[in-house]
């Protein structure tokens, strides 16, 4: 299968057939989490700590599907954040909504990745200077009591 995150949407006309079953399957298999609903569409929801952290995702979402020209339905429920893709004007699935559910997951993906090495750098940062203030204070503490 060709790397859907390399491909762009391309508008879709009225005249195109929706994909069919055997090729629905196919592409399935190339976005992680994402469901076909009745062959008309796919659907993933995503979990997030906080109600900020969903809605910076939905605005990354949103900036993603401005650039394609292919726009997701959008569920917003606190930190969980259910994305619908179809194409509306063929009354089914499309290459495009592949597309589009492959570059949301690399953008969620990066996220996950950059999230866990801040928190994991920020963790090392915050021992190095409980580490440092105990030096000192033992210093402190030595010179003390000469």
């Amino acid at each position: 299968m060709v790397n859907l995150v390399s491909k762009k949407c391309v508008p879709c006309e009225g005249g195109t057939p929706p994909l069919e079953a055997e090729k629905i399957q196919e592409y399935l298999k190339e976005v992680e989490g994402w469901e076909a609903r009745e062959g008309k569409m796919i659907t993933r929801r995503f979990t997030f700590k906080s109600f900020r952290e969903a809605i910076d995702f939905v605005n990354r979402v949103a900036g993603l599907a401005e650039r394609e020209g292919h726009h997701p339905d959008i569920i917003i429920r606190y930190n969980k954040v259910t994305l619908e893709l179809s194409t509306h004007a063929i009354g089914g699935l499309s290459e495009n909504d592949f597309i589009l559910a492959s570059k949301i997951d690399l953008t969620h993906k990066w996220e996950e990745k950059v999230e866990k090495v801040v928190v994991k750098k920020f963790f090392t940062v915050k021992i190095l200077l409980v580490i440092v203030f105990l030096l000192a204070l033992l210093l402190w503490w030595k010179k003390f009591l000469n």
